[in-house]
């Protein structure tokens, strides 16, 4: 198949161009910056770099004429731990997800989500006219907090008001607090097992902890999922 990936030098579309590239499927690597390092990591193994920006409509319809398939599939991502000013709230002792304590986040890794994408768009049958939201887990604050602090051995607390560094996240935390994402997290992973749907405790137990919040400072944060 010919897919038009949008975002694919991003944690989402990176993965998935990788996965849809191995698979034998000619990938369209959809980036405002063909120039990018990522951009041309993905050019070397095959994808065709597509110069083009989620606000420039007519563009995205050129971008995207003849595709057999698009990706546009946004979501809180795991990996946004690992961007930072997270790394910084972490540091200094906080989940940087302030919601009331009683009110559940769901999250996912982007390495699921671009498994799912994959699985979509192999079986087109079996989902064309589908809506299907994912998420591989759902926490509320104090049981991240609790996660967060087994795995970085530090105590890591559950703060409700917004700190100054996420005040730009304000809109979105509210959001989650009033609408929040509604995946039926147990339906997809009884459906759909070969994705893995990794829990937070499990994507939190695989990273390098340490090595991010050292770097954190010195460029992007890196993810091993």
């Amino acid at each position: 198949m010919d897919v038009l990936v949008a975002g694919a030098t991003g944690r989402l579309g990176g993965p998935l161009a990788d996965r849809l590239l191995d698979r034998g499927h000619r990938v369209r690597a959809l980036t405002r910056d063909p120039g990018s390092a990522a951009a041309d990591r993905l050019r070397r193994s095959g994808a065709h770099i597509v110069a083009g920006d989620l606000d420039d409509p007519s563009g995205l319809r050129r971008a995207a004429a003849g595709a057999d398939a698009v990706l546009i599939a946004p979501a809180y991502f795991m990996d946004n731990l690992t961007y930072p000013w997270n790394l910084a709230a972490l540091q200094a002792g906080h989940w940087p997800i302030p919601l009331p304590p009683d009110w559940p986040v769901q999250l996912i890794p982007a390495g699921d989500t671009a498994r799912f994408a994959a699985l979509v768009i192999e079986r087109p049958g079996d989902f064309a006219g589908r809506c299907i939201e994912l998420a591989s887990d759902e926490v509320t604050g104090p049981q991240a907090a609790r996660i967060l602090s087994a795995v970085l051995c530090r105590p890591i607390a559950h703060p409700q008001a917004v700190p100054p560094a996420l005040a730009p996240m304000a809109p979105f935390f509210q959001w989650i607090a009033d609408t929040g994402f509604h995946a039926d997290i147990q339906e997809l992973r009884t459906g759909y097992p070969d994705i893995g749907w990794q829990s937070l405790s499990q994507w939190t137990a695989a990273q390098e902890w340490p090595d991010l919040v050292a770097h954190r400072s010195s460029g992007p944060a890196r993810s091993t999922s």
